[in-house]
């Protein structure tokens, strides 16, 4: 309870006006969902600058990184049951409707691949002076292999809707 009261007497002191919700991360140095969604937007559409940009201005507010991670994986364990139950679980409306955007954007495999991976990233992070550079190379690795397998899933739907039989009687005459 004591804490609680500190917090509200920090959060009253810190903006005289309405407070948001955007207002209690920033000032627990807490990413928010919208700025979660957004990094995973960025990452989806393999903008590269974006992400590192996010990164880096994460790491400069003094936001702890491995919370950050923690709360990535978090949301992200909340669209994984989203999509696989297309309930909420109780989330708050402003969780609901990026859980939604993300999971429109990003299939359950990605989603579950992302998860294991950032657990794992979460333990290398965890003993490195150097987290924010793991941080980033791993975004990039993973935009990287992201182009890669859509690139992959292209060329095969080109071989699928490939017309081999009008080739073959096309060069024929």
């Amino acid at each position: 309870l004591r804490d609680a009261i500190n917090m509200f007497d920090q959060l009253s002191s810190y903006k005289e006006n309405s407070l948001t919700v955007d207002d209690v991360y920033k000032l627990n140095g807490v990413v928010s969902y919208d700025e979660l969604a957004k990094l995973l937007m960025f990452v989806k559409k393999n903008q590269v600058a974006e992400v590192i940009d996010f990164l880096n201005l994460v790491d400069k507010m003094g936001k702890s990184l491995s919370h950050f991670i923690g709360d990535l994986l978090e949301f992200l364990k909340d669209i994984l049951i989203y999509k696989s139950t297309s309930e909420f679980n109780g989330s708050i409306k402003l969780k609901n409707e990026k859980i939604r955007e993300i999971s429109d954007i990003y299939s359950i495999e990605e989603i579950y691949d992302l998860i294991v991976s950032i657990n794992e990233l979460m333990n290398s992070i965890k003993n490195s002076s150097f987290s924010i550079i793991l941080i980033i190379s791993f975004f990039i690795s993973k935009i990287e292999l992201m182009k890669k397998n859509n690139d992959l899933e292209e060329d095969a739907k080109d071989i699928k809707n490939f017309d081999f039989d009008k080739k073959i009687s096309g060069s024929n005459e």
